[in-house]
């Protein structure tokens, strides 16, 4: 078995500081979005564990209301 480890991606939300405890508020973070891919016998398995329907649907009560308007 082999485990690779995937950036698919990055959000560039505003308020750094808020992220990545160093920065302005004004400047913008960027945090990676990751995967796996896992290499096992004969098959691909991709493991995402990002976000999901619901906290899309019901942002406020899943992530945070902090979080929702920031993103």
């Amino acid at each position: 078995m082999r485990i690779h480890h995937l950036n698919c991606g990055s959000w560039c939300p505003p308020a750094r500081r808020l992220f990545a405890g160093d920065g302005s508020l004004l400047e913008r973070a960027h945090i990676p979005c990751h995967c796996l891919l896992i290499e096992h016998r004969d098959r691909l398995i991709l493991v995402d564990t990002g976000l999901g329907q619901e906290d899309l649907t019901r942002p406020g009560e899943r992530i945070g209301r902090l979080w929702s308007a920031v993103m």
